[in-house]
């Protein structure tokens, strides 16, 4: 796995990519999550998943990453 995924990798005049697509949930933490995260039975995660496109639509990452949803904060910037 690398931290921050192949669109953080690759060199900006390499890369066409060209949209993402976040879905960001709240769960409880899976068991082995649980362990990793360091937090109790029943606690609540905060998933994200991301899929990353080229131009023409072509999905080039998926990338999920879980959090302990009691020390995340999620910040997004829209250009309109």
């Amino acid at each position: 796995m690398m931290p921050g995924g192949y669109v953080r990798r690759t060199p900006p005049n390499r890369s066409q990519v060209t949209r993402a697509v976040e879905t960001v949930r709240s769960r409880p933490a899976a068991d082995a999550e649980r362990k990793a995260l360091q937090v109790p039975k029943g606690a609540p995660a905060l998933a994200v998943e991301r899929i990353s496109y080229y131009a023409g639509g072509v999905p080039i990452e998926f990338l999920e990453t879980v959090a302990d949803a009691t020390r995340v904060s999620i910040q997004h910037s829209i250009d309109l």
